[in-house]
């Protein structure tokens, strides 16, 4: 990844709005916008960014919880907290970012919706 240059938020609504659909701007905190509702997602761990794929499995959750609902707004906020309360709790155990990636996979079979309710570092912007 290049990075972004500029205001993440606004970028993150801009798109949404623009294209009429939901977008996730992943990073150190998460921006979730469908254009009108923008929310800032503080769960995860800086190991996700050091490793390879994690773009890809966040994408696949927010694909699996879009599946299930016809409000891709709150799908896609439930999937990137599930993500995100996943990599805090691999991180715990984790010795460097080799044994964090087993320990996501793992950490994310055992996500609960209550764990999203409970754990979830959320606002709305």
């Amino acid at each position: 990844s290049l990075g972004v240059t500029g205001d993440r938020t606004e970028i993150t609504t801009s798109l949404a709005e623009k294209l009429g659909c939901t977008v996730v701007m992943s990073g150190p905190a998460d921006i979730i916008s469908d254009g009108s509702r923008t929310y800032l997602c503080e769960n995860g761990h800086s190991y996700m960014g050091k490793i390879s794929g994690t773009g890809c499995m966040a994408s696949s959750v927010i694909g699996s919880c879009a599946a299930v609902s016809t409000d891709h707004l709150s799908a896609s906020v439930a999937g990137v907290i599930a993500f995100g309360i996943a990599g805090e709790r691999a991180a715990m155990d984790a010795e460097g970012p080799g044994s964090f990636k087993y320990r996501l996979f793992d950490s994310m079979a055992s996500v609960t919706p209550g764990d999203i309710d409970r754990q979830a570092k959320i606002r709305s912007l």
